[in-house]
């Protein structure tokens, strides 16, 4: 699959918190990568549980996949709705609850996001914020890795190039996944995109170390 002159997982950033640490950043990131290196090599495992999140106070999608031996396999994809006529706190609070119900069920060992990119419309830009916040302070909770790349790298690693349009990225996802049809609605097959974007993204990370 081809990539953008970045890698995309070099690109994102990381958050991750180990609360038995308080040393700084750099030694924190190296820890990290030997929990990874521990987690893939040590104990001879070649199978991740990765979960991919389209951040959105009205609807959050997301996407579950496997990724073995460097092949893919699709375990679920769905979205977090809450209504308009809710109070914010109320709609944030049920992201918080059913994505950490989520976690628990599915147990990834890495999340991906949507990062957060310059929207014209600001009362946008604000809700895509706030849902943003609660869905790192889950993934924190839980004590999961969290990575996060833009729309034009998910674009570059789903398509090749980064103007790939939705339908293009949804008939890739469907490829890629060996599904049947189109996953549906859009947010739910954002998050499956998401998901491979970090998986791939992750393989050709793991090859340079």
């Amino acid at each position: 699959m081809a990539f953008g002159q970045t890698n995309s997982l070099e690109a994102s950033k990381v958050h991750f918190e180990r609360s038995d640490i308080n040393g700084s950043g750099s030694s924190n990131f190296i820890l990290f990568l030997e929990e990874l290196d521990s987690r893939f090599h040590g104990n001879d495992r070649k199978e991740m549980i990765i979960l991919g999140i389209d951040p959105g106070t009205a609807t959050t999608g997301y996407g579950v996949i496997e990724s073995k031996s460097g092949q893919l396999k699709f375990v679920e994809h769905g979205c977090i709705l809450t209504k308009s006529s809710e109070d914010l706190e109320h709609r944030l609070s049920i992201i918080f609850d059913e994505l950490t119900a989520i976690i628990k069920k599915f147990k990834p060992d890495m999340v991906a996001v949507e990062e957060l990119f310059f929207a014209s419309n600001a009362k946008t830009a604000i809700s895509v914020g706030h849902a943003r916040g609660v869905i790192l302070l889950a993934c924190s909770k839980s004590k999961i890795p969290v990575y996060e790349y833009t729309p034009l790298q998910v674009k570059q690693a789903i398509c090749g190039y980064g103007r790939g349009d939705k339908q293009q990225i949804q008939k890739m996802v469907q490829a890629l996944l060996s599904l049947e049809e189109i996953p549906k609605p859009d947010d739910a097959a954002d998050g499956l995109a998401i998901a491979i974007c970090h998986a791939n993204s992750f393989k050709s990370f793991k090859s340079k170390i």
